[in-house]
């Protein structure tokens, strides 16, 4: 068995007696969570292990626990129901599992699965993270320990993390996301974070990010269209806000960058290939600016326009599927993110998804430049651009939309005519209360809402 990486990287932190998470139920320090991983290491069950804690302190025990022994660790939602391979991690009771203590008041269950096992050649110390499923069926993305530091310092450095730079934290430690920017970045740079209820109110947000004293957020979308939505409150410690795992709406950009005394920050990455930019958001928010430092891009003609191509030291090492652990598919080492892309003098701007452009009689249509431009009229809050079947032309963009102000739909389709052209224009835009989420609020496509 290889040598502890994460653990020893959380080891050699300043001051292990300073703070690490508080999150409800207390405080602890790195003293606090090196010790308890150490105790619960020798309590993990051979083979991968299925984490669904809620806990922060949970998932970071976990983590440096596994790391330890170099057990493979795949991270779901708590409250997901779908079948496990290996053995269930959680906080949530069950009658059916073996409770072993972390701390006094913080319990970890170990629930048995019938025909449980390490999948085929689930590399040691892997972290398998489930993509949202926006534009196909959820996959697990599996990192090794190697590009999961990699990411975190990165970030961390960006941000300039560290035991004077407090962070809070309003993201889920099982996406990709959260886990980067709100445990292993904090973990490996000494940075005390409090760790804030996803489903937290704008007052409650900004009560726990004034009592630590936060330099810096990690929330969602959903948290800064709330915040844009609050006008009183204020944010007087916050120096930079980070916003990721859904695109932000042209408007919650635009009333933040404008009254908020932080930066409002937007991280565009993914689960194969981690941060990869971290820019300020504009009013244009498909514009996603400059590669991180290590970070390399390159664009190539496809026929659908411009693909972004990447190489990195964050880069995933495959994927999981049912037969088990497959290699990262690479061109020449570098990473097809199916994004679509325009090189622009301030960085780059996200066009679409190559899976995603409708084919309107031989005319390709990005879904994202008519999500932009119906996005853009004043009564528009959210919008969604799909493809119908059409008996002349293949396909045709249809849209839904929610309003924040009535509207006729005649009049949206004037806009879309005036800013757009012909093949462009949803042939049908439909009224709707709201449009599916993943719990990061990416978009869900019709056949993935379950």
């Amino acid at each position: 068995m290889t040598q502890a990486v994460l653990f020893d990287a959380v080891s050699s932190v300043g001051d292990r007696r300073s703070t690490a998470i508080t999150a409800r139920g207390g405080t602890w320090t790195f003293q606090d969570l090196l010790g308890a991983a150490e105790r619960y290491a020798r309590r993990l069950p051979d083979g991968v292990v299925n984490l669904r804690v809620h806990h922060p302190v949970a998932t970071a025990v976990v983590l440096l626990a596994c790391d330890l022994v170099g057990t493979p660790v795949i991270h779901e939602d708590p409250e997901t129901t779908h079948p496990a391979t290996g053995e269930i991690i959680t906080d949530v009771p069950s009658s059916e599992a073996k409770v072993q203590d972390v701390f006094e008041d913080l319990s970890l269950r170990h629930v048995p699965v019938a025909g449980g096992g390490a999948p085929p050649n689930l590399p040691e110390r892997a972290h398998v993270f489930y993509t949202s499923g926006s534009v196909g069926a959820p996959t697990g993305v599996v990192r090794s320990i190697g590009a999961v530091l990699a990411d975190g310092r990165r970030v961390a450095e960006f941000l300039s993390y560290g035991a004077e730079n407090p962070v809070a934290v309003c993201a889920p430690l099982f996406h990709v996301y959260g886990f980067n920017y709100g445990l292993v970045a904090a973990l490996v740079t000494g940075t005390p974070t409090r760790h804030i209820p996803v489903r937290s109110v704008p007052s409650q947000l900004a009560r726990e990010v004034g009592a630590h004293r936060a330099r810096t957020l990690i929330a969602l979308p959903a948290h800064y269209r709330l915040l844009a939505a609050a006008p009183g409150l204020s944010l007087p410690t916050l120096q930079r806000a980070v916003s990721a795992g859904a695109p932000l709406s042209e408007g919650t950009a635009d009333t933040l960058r404008k009254r908020a005394s932080f930066t409002l920050l937007n991280c565009y990455g993914s689960s194969e290939a981690g941060a990869v930019t971290l820019a300020p958001a504009l009013v244009d928010t498909a514009l996603v600016g400059q590669p991180l430092p290590g970070v390399r891009t390159r664009l190539e003609r496809v026929a659908e326009g411009e693909e972004l191509l990447l190489g990195t030291d964050s880069l995933a090492t495959g994927r999981l599927g049912p037969d088990g652990f497959r290699p990262l598919d690479l061109d020449e080492g570098w990473y097809r993110t199916g994004d679509l892309v325009r090189s622009t003098s301030p960085g780059l701007r996200i066009v679409g998804r190559r899976s995603s452009v409708i084919n309107v009689g031989g005319e390709k249509v990005s879904p994202t430049e008519v999500e932009s431009v119906l996005g853009s009229h004043p009564a528009v809050e959210e919008v969604q651009v799909l493809p119908e079947e059409h008996d002349a032309y293949g396909q045709v963009p249809v849209a839904r939309v929610v309003l924040r102000s009535p509207v006729p739909v005649g009049e949206l389709v004037g806009w879309c005519r005036e800013h757009l052209t012909a093949h462009q224009v949803p042939r049908r835009i439909d009224l709707v209360p709201e449009i599916p989420r993943s719990v990061t609020g990416k978009i869900l496509s019709d056949a993935n809402r379950e």
